[in-house]
């Protein structure tokens, strides 16, 4: 049964819980002759199962999945491992190619009844012994169910958990330690601990994209849109935070995210002492993530590149509004996050802010994110790159 969104920060929306629990009841009740059949414990799965991984999420909530991979691969070294993702995470997956056999994508027509067909047929196809929902979705906890795999594991948040045949209890923790749980559910002695794993040819992409590091002149990444609006920082205030930096500290500011973003990117270089280095639109997934590892700090919304930043060990500042810290901050010791000192309002979907003039991330000041940028600077005095030995795909 799906949690209701006082105990399950996934779902925090009470209408979309209400009809969550509804589509719920729903199914339980057409499935009910089914349930002893569904509920039957499965025969054990031997040394090299067939495994199927769902993970269709944003970019951020996949990076969080990513320590599985490798610990999946070291438990079952002979296992059939197959990755079902987003096209837009298929860039990051493709980083595992060691430990995924066959990575699958979700396109933007997947829910088209002759692409869904074709899908939940490929599932079939794949014979799989475990099929595991890493995201807590009840759509996919359906996938899991129309896979036939004889194990099905999820987690008790969404939904169509009758479905599966090994459900985690939801405990609030962080997806990182969720992500851990599962792992050691699946028999995989896992620790909480994310690394993306950059080849040679992307680190000499960062370091001709950058050129030398400089301790005078360090690289200050930083991520100004929002796919959420809700999300949105004032940017005047990140170009206060931005001369600080570059008065203070000599910094180098670079600005990531995609073509979209260019204009906004181009604007806030100009309010800046002296203008930034534009990646926006120019550099690929993993390719930012290159250039995040050679970077002294990073500064942004809550989003994926702040998770890049996290997998690469680069400092990370992160600025959180209405979503959850606790469930989605970005990962490491090295990470930072400031959060909203308002509670969102009740009338907020976490995508639009009910309330823009006055929102909850306005209550974030520029002298609390200087103040925490400039520690992290003198915390670590070099890039990840430097100071941590780096290990290639």
């Amino acid at each position: 049964m799906p949690l209701p969104p006082s105990q399950n920060p996934k779902v925090p929306a009470s209408r979309k819980w209400a009809a969550i629990r509804l589509i719920d009841l729903m199914a339980r009740a057409a499935a009910f002759p089914l349930l002893p059949l569904l509920r039957r414990t499965p025969a054990p799965w031997g040394p090299s199962p067939r495994i199927l991984l769902l993970r269709a999420d944003g970019i951020g909530d996949f990076l969080m999945t990513t320590h599985l991979f490798p610990a999946l691969r070291r438990a079952y070294p002979q296992a059939r491992i197959d990755l079902l993702c987003n096209r837009w995470s298929k860039e990051i997956a493709d980083l595992y190619a060691g430990e995924v056999d066959e990575i699958l994508t979700l396109g933007a027509d997947n829910a088209r009844p002759k692409v869904l067909k074709a899908l939940i047929a490929r599932l079939r196809a794949g014979r799989y012994d475990i099929a595991v929902d890493l995201r807590g979705d009840f759509r996919y906890t359906l996938l899991c169910g129309l896979s036939g795999a004889r194990h099905r594991f999820g987690f008790a948040y969404s939904g169509f958990d009758f479905l599966l045949t090994h459900v985690l209890p939801s405990a609030g923790m962080h997806q990182v330690e969720e992500v851990a749980a599962m792992g050691r559910a699946l028999g995989t002695p896992l620790e909480a601990e994310l690394r993306l794993p950059l080849t040679d040819d992307l680190r000499r992409f960062a370091e001709e994209y950058l050129g030398s590091a400089s301790p005078q002149a360090p690289w200050v990444a930083m991520h100004l849109s929002v796919s959420r609006p809700a999300k949105a920082w004032p940017l005047e205030r990140f170009a206060e935070v931005a001369s600080t930096l570059m008065e203070e500290h000599g910094a180098r500011i670079l600005l990531l995210g995609g073509k979209d973003d260019r204009a906004q990117a181009e604007a806030f270089s100009a309010m800046l002492p002296r203008p930034a280095r534009i990646a926006a639109g120019e550099t690929s997934l993993a390719q930012t993530a290159a250039l995040l590892e050679r970077c002294r700090l990073f500064v942004g919304i809550d989003s994926g590149p702040a998770h890049l930043s996290a997998a690469v060990h680069c400092p990370t500042l992160v600025l959180f509004g209405a979503t959850d810290p606790r469930i989605y901050r970005p990962w490491g010791a090295h990470c930072r996050v400031l959060k909203a000192s308002r509670p969102c309002d009740r009338r907020c979907d976490q995508v639009r802010c009910a309330i823009p003039e006055d929102s909850c991330m306005k209550t974030l000041p520029a002298e609390a994110v200087r103040a925490s940028a400039l520690e992290l600077l003198e915390q670590y005095p070099q890039p990840s790159a430097e100071r941590e030995p780096l290990s290639c795909a």
